[in-house]
């Protein structure tokens, strides 16, 4: 099998996108993008947003001639309340490491947080809190 970074990106999308949280806009609401949706974001309601970037593939020399392949997948998390940040924060986590068989199914292994970040910005007028999240996973096989 191999695999790309659009069905790496787009396993991950769908894993994130299946949690349980329905946004306070309704459970059609679309909050999950793949950058900032800029040009929606007018008032307090539209938060929280999640943004899973596209995705970093890397080859690594493991060992003399072993390569090993690694995809780095940055989540961005924006919400008004800083609860709710460390809600979600823990929703992302916990959605991704329980779908180790979707991920495994997909290629991809060990799915472990590298980084996180904090910071909390004024955008609109608005104070929002922003956490990054950086996954990393072991890819199986890379075209």
């Amino acid at each position: 099998m191999s695999i790309s970074t659009s069905t790496i990106w787009s396993t991950i999308f769908n894993i994130v996108k299946g949690m349980s949280y329905t946004h306070p806009l309704g459970a059609s609401h679309k909050y999950i993008f793949a950058s900032f949706p800029d040009a929606t974001v007018e008032n307090k309601s539209y938060y929280p947003i999640i943004v899973i970037h596209h995705v970093d593939l890397t080859q690594e020399e493991k060992t003399y001639n072993v390569m090993e392949y690694v995809a780095e997948v940055n989540i961005d998390i924006f919400t008004t309340n800083s609860e709710l940040l460390d809600t979600l924060t823990d929703k992302v986590i916990k959605e991704i490491q329980s779908n180790r068989d979707t991920l495994e199914g997909a290629g991809l292994y060990r799915g472990l947080v590298t980084s996180s970040t904090t910071s909390t910005v004024i955008r609109s007028g608005l104070k929002v809190h922003m956490r990054s999240l950086k996954f990393e996973f072991l890819v199986g096989d890379c075209i």
